[in-house]
């Protein structure tokens, strides 16, 4: 059996970012590990409307089984990622949070390119969705959950 193939991981998170940016646009914005520019309360808090944000982390991408629908795939990971949510309020924050779920859900199926190898995007699979509290130290405050997924990724070919 050969070694397994290692994605290249930053242009993986590079579409994922870009497919949430582009699906969220006219209702959040998404960071790259940390807020947005513009995301929050504008200058002083209650000053303006609050824009709600989420911002897109990394985790840990570990080998897994192909699946025996993919017996001749050469590497399959799950490439883990978090998505921490933020708004004025509970209610916002959970709201928007649902809707960066269905778009994490929707970047599966096709392939992608990663270095010199292409790979499926089997699937998404959230093993966390987080509960949301207010975030301590801010007056008023600002709530935020954090969900846990993994983007399924299986090599297809060089």
């Amino acid at each position: 059996m050969r070694a397994p193939i290692l994605p290249v991981r930053g242009p993986l998170t590079d579409a994922l970012l870009a497919h949430l940016q582009g699906s969220l646009a006219d209702v959040l914005e998404v960071g790259d590990g940390i807020a947005p520019p513009g995301a929050g309360w504008p200058q002083q808090p209650q000053t303006g409307d609050y824009t709600p944000y989420c911002v897109l982390g990394t985790e840990d991408a570990v080998l897994r089984q192909s699946p025996p629908d993919l017996a001749q795939a050469m590497g399959s990971w799950a490439c883990g990622y978090r998505l921490t949510h933020y708004g004025a309020a509970r209610s916002q924050a959970d709201d928007n949070a649902d809707m960066a779920r269905q778009a994490t859900l929707d970047f599966a199926g096709g392939t992608i390119t990663l270095g010199e190898h292409s790979w499926a995007l089997t699937a998404v699979r959230y093993s966390r969705l987080g509960g949301f509290a207010p975030v301590e130290n801010e007056d008023p405050p600002v709530w935020s959950g954090r969900d846990v997924f993994a983007v399924w990724i299986d090599y297809t070919r060089g």
